[in-house]
């Protein structure tokens, strides 16, 4: 099955659709595909900087 056939029966199957927990995980399931976040230019300095110390092997690891 193609992808647009897929959506028009996920689509068909919504509309028919009545159990209200089914309709708030979807919808739980949508807003987690949504959400992103953005990262600071500081954050990402700071995340940048921390890979080139790993892959310099300037990292200390201890368990």
């Amino acid at each position: 099955m193609d992808v647009p056939s897929i959506k028009i029966d996920l689509i068909h199957w919504l509309t028919q659709l009545q159990d209200k927990s089914i309709l708030k995980q979807l919808q739980g399931l949508k807003e987690q595909q949504e959400s992103t976040f953005d990262l600071s230019v500081e954050q990402v300095e700071e995340l940048d900087s921390r890979l080139d110390k790993y892959k310099n092997g300037e990292m200390k690891f201890s368990s």
